[in-house]
């Protein structure tokens, strides 16, 4: 009988480890999320990412629209099919600020032009250097990571980081045409102190646990007693 309950002992404590890696596993799942600037609908080139506020600034004929950024351009730090972003001319050379810096800053770029862009290719020189994350097939980097190139036969799409602490994002381009195209920014949520509050699931499993860890204990004890 006391080889019985040390057995139930030893199998309570190895469920409620596995319970506990369970609820491990579920909370870091979402880990490296993408969380999106939020736009001001009235401001339109103004919003808060994370707890940082962002301003666009020096955009031609900006507006906000809802694209799909969950497709496979988008897929290292994908976005909602619903997400709002801010459309613009491509001729202009803008700024962004972030007011406290960003780590690890994300630049969804949707469908930047190439076509109907003015010059064959069209160029985005960017003040710092910068990683392909996902998509921008087709386009050619250079110049120390600073440069984009978009060859004139087709729209470009995926996501750009930048290591940062990034406050201000500045590009230069040779587009010449009021054609628009469409930006927005991103930062991954592990970059984000997390709140690490449990679901009601997870409080259920973490009483499993201890349920199962304190009988094998109080029956060690009784079996002990006995003896």
């Amino acid at each position: 009988m006391v080889k019985q309950s040390i057995r139930f002992f030893t199998y309570s404590w190895i469920i409620s480890a596995a319970l506990l890696a369970m609820i491990g596993w579920s909370s870091s799942a979402s880990a490296g999320v993408a969380i999106p600037v939020v736009w001001d609908e009235f401001a339109v080139t103004e919003g808060n990412l994370a707890r940082s506020t962002v301003n666009l600034l020096n955009v031609s004929g900006p507006g906000l629209e809802i694209v799909d950024l969950s497709g496979p351009d988008f897929a290292a730090a994908p976005l909602s099919s619903n997400t709002v972003v801010v459309e613009y001319d491509v001729l202009s050379d803008w700024t962004a600020t972030f007011d406290p810096p960003v780590e690890n800053l994300l630049l969804y770029i949707i469908f930047w032009r190439g076509i109907a862009g003015g010059p064959d290719p069209v160029t985005y020189q960017f003040d710092q250097s910068f990683t392909v994350l996902s998509g921008l097939g087709g386009t050619t980097v250079s110049n120390g990571n600073t440069l984009l190139s978009i060859p004139g036969s087709f729209f470009a799409n995926g996501i750009l980081q930048f290591s940062g602490p990034v406050s201000s994002l500045s590009v230069l381009t040779n587009g010449n045409n009021n054609s628009s195209q469409v930006l927005t920014f991103g930062v991954f949520s592990s970059d984000i102190p997390p709140t690490n509050i449990p679901t009601l699931s997870e409080w259920g499993l973490m009483a499993m646990a201890a349920v199962l860890g304190i009988a094998g204990f109080m029956a060690v004890r009784r079996r002990k007693v006995t003896a």
